[in-house]
């Protein structure tokens, strides 16, 4: 059984914000400040004990000839008699735990028209963001330069936060530091050329808020809390004999907290298996992810209601990334993967000098080691895992030409059309190896090369003071006060993400395909995307005969998005609306709307459903990503 009760949250947000603006000669200045403290407070489970209780057949099962027989017994039997199959306990001796964030930030801008054709815009910011900690310092990170007992005094082992001895507490609330550094610039001017031509350009840099700062991956629960819960498992012994009967009640067992450096330690001859840890990162952890964006754009009025707009737009980041780098990452250098089959062989006096004859300096990470060589090479042997969420600052570069069309209302018609240009550039997808993800930049998941927007509206030139006047007073009713619109959307599509593939990598990086050698022709096949009998023979649409798993030991080359260039399908759509407002006296009018959405029915279909080599999907079409033609009709009384 499970507790189905809903979570408990209580959110608080308290700000401060005051502003001034001074205004002298041709300077607008303006200051202000912000400070700002966010409160989380939660509880995971209503009461701090979840308890899940598992019934099976196999508890009341008959045997034949001393074997169980499998296809006997019945789960409700065994559920009526109390015999568990297998149970999990649960328990937090922290129910209701309380996120804290603060920020603080200060600003000054001067908008300054330095000449009749000339105004200028220079502004500062900066924000001070300290880390995020829990209310009562009840929280527990990996500190690697602590030495672990049971890991023969290796460096590395958890520590809490708070009050106490030292290392087991590192008397402080969180061991990130508060980044001073993240001062954000505004630069910008407008210059008017002759009477039809403005030039503008700009530059900032921004910071992201709360969260962002020791709350990563976590949020609210920041590195988390190992050694504050216990979640003991209860099995059956024997798949035949019961965990345990719930009449006799769960068997005992320890109740948490847990305060010790060594908790989820393993891989030694006293504990063979070991658990993961969170990292904090004191320095990179302090950087809340950053912004740099600029532009430059020529106006021109092509007419007294047109206006023509073409510029170039484009940004870097820093920002969050999947996966750790470098050591935080958990994984084996690549130079190991030399060791070939030897790597998920386990580590004893032979096999360490056969180790040895390939890379002569591997050695014991330390005296009571127990595990394989994929294990003993990694930064942290001692861990399953150490999850660093706080140093995963990847990079992006986006730039862009823009052009905008743009009408003001005349002769009842009004326009706005738009198309962007652009390319994005990101590492955050590498995927492959934490030690040189930093030179697999590549095209960004969400790389869509062109987007063209149009919004028109155009009122009928029928009735009073337009251009058509009927003199027929039906005629007039009838045709007056009519407005079309439509908003039409082409997108080009998004390129595809990692090509998966089967590798062999142990704990060394992330899987993806290799390119086919001698490979020819177009990975694109079938026509376009979703031609030909989706529902019966479900043609592919890309030949997986382009890619191959990589070889043993051996990182596959096609890149983290955009193999062979290829995007998904765009996306082409048309809304239209026709409306109208019916006088009925001075104050009673009825509106009157009917819209129709996709009017041409375009079916758009989604990507791939599977882009695993070895999936049988790869390359299939199973899904549409756009919804079908709708219409509908609204009228609404004012009164």
């Amino acid at each position: 059984g499970t507790d189905a009760r809903p979570f408990l949250d209580a959110l608080n947000n308290f700000s401060f914000q005051d502003n001034f603006q001074w205004i002298r000669g041709n300077h607008s200045v303006k200051a202000g400040f912000q400070h700002q403290r966010l409160q989380d407070n939660y509880r995971a489970r209503w009461d701090g004990t979840l308890f899940i209780a598992t019934f099976a057949n196999a508890q009341t099962a008959g045997f034949n000839n001393g074997t169980l027989n499998n296809n006997s017994g019945n789960s409700y039997a065994s559920y009526l008699l109390g015999t568990l199959s297998s149970a999990t306990v649960n328990e937090d001796s922290v129910v209701t735990s309380g996120a804290r964030y603060r920020n603080y930030a200060w600003w000054a801008g001067d908008d300054w028209k330095a000449t009749r054709n000339l105004t200028l815009n220079i502004g500062l910011r900066h924000d001070i963001m300290p880390p995020y900690v829990e209310v009562r310092d009840r929280v527990s990170w990996f500190n690697p330069d602590i030495p672990n007992s049971v890991a023969g005094g290796r460096a590395g082992a958890l520590q809490f936060g708070g009050q106490g001895q030292s290392p087991l507490y590192c008397n402080c609330r969180t061991r990130i530091k508060t980044h001073l550094d993240n001062w954000g610039p505004r630069l910008g001017f407008a210059y008017r050329l002759g009477g039809k031509m403005v030039v503008r350009a700009g530059y900032g840099i921004m910071y992201t808020r709360h969260g962002a700062v020791g709350g990563r991956g976590g949020a609210r629960d920041g590195t988390g809390k190992l050694g504050f819960t216990a979640a003991p498992g209860f099995p059956s012994p024997d798949s035949f004999s019961p965990a345990f009967n719930w009449n006799d009640g769960v068997p005992a067992y320890q109740k948490p907290p847990f305060f010790d450096s060594t908790l989820n330690t393993g891989f030694t001859t006293d504990r063979p298996t070991a658990g993961s840890v969170s990292f904090d990162n004191p320095e990179e952890g302090a950087r809340p992810p950053r912004y740099q964006n600029w532009n430059f754009s020529v106006q021109r009025a092509l007419t007294s209601s047109l206006t023509l707009t073409a510029g170039y737009v484009g940004g870097n980041g820093k920002l969050l990334r999947g996966g750790g780098l470098g050591i935080w990452s958990g994984q084996i250098q690549p130079r190991y993967l030399a060791l070939g089959n030897l790597l998920t062989s386990q580590v004893n006096a032979a096999t360490l000098a056969s180790a040895r004859a390939i890379i002569p300096e591997i050695s014991l990470p330390y005296a009571n080691f127990r595990g394989t060589f994929a294990q003993m090479l990694r930064p942290f042997p001692q861990y399953s895992g150490v999850a660093a969420d706080f140093v995963n600052l990847a990079s992006s570069n986006y730039n862009s030409l823009q052009i905008t069309l743009q009408k003001r209302m005349s002769s009842g018609l009004t326009f706005n059309l738009n198309h962007t240009w652009s390319k994005t550039l990101s590492d955050a997808g590498a995927g492959r190896s934490a030690y040189f993800w930093q030179v697999e930049k590549t095209h960004g998941e969400s790389d869509r090369r062109h987007v063209f927007n149009a919004m028109v509206v155009y009122e009928l030139p029928f009735g009073p003071g337009r251009a058509i006047h009927p003199a027929n007073p039906v005629v007039r009713a009838l045709s007056s006060g009519w407005r079309l619109s439509s908003i039409t959307r082409l997108r080009s599509g998004l390129p595809y993400g990692v090509i998966g593939a089967t590798c062999n990598l142990p704990n060394a990086g992330g899987c993806r395909a290799s390119y086919a050698p001698g490979y020819t022709g177009s990975v694109r096949i079938n026509g376009e995307w979703g031609s030909g009998d989706l529902l019966g023979a479900r043609p592919v649409f890309l030949d997986a005969r382009a890619f191959r798993n990589p070889a043993p030991y051996t990182y596959g080359d096609t890149p983290g998005a955009g193999a062979f260039g290829l995007y998904g399908p765009g996306l082409w759509n048309e809304d239209l609306s026709v409306t109208r407002q019916f006088g009925i006296t001075e104050r009673i009018k009825l509106d009157f709307s009917a819209d129709a959405f996709n009017v041409a029915n375009n079916v758009i279909f989604n990507g791939p459903a599977s882009l695993d080599i070895n999936n049988a999907n790869f390359g299939r079409i199973t899904g549409q990503q756009n919804p079908p033609r709708s219409l509908q009709a609204a009228l609404k009384l004012h009164f």
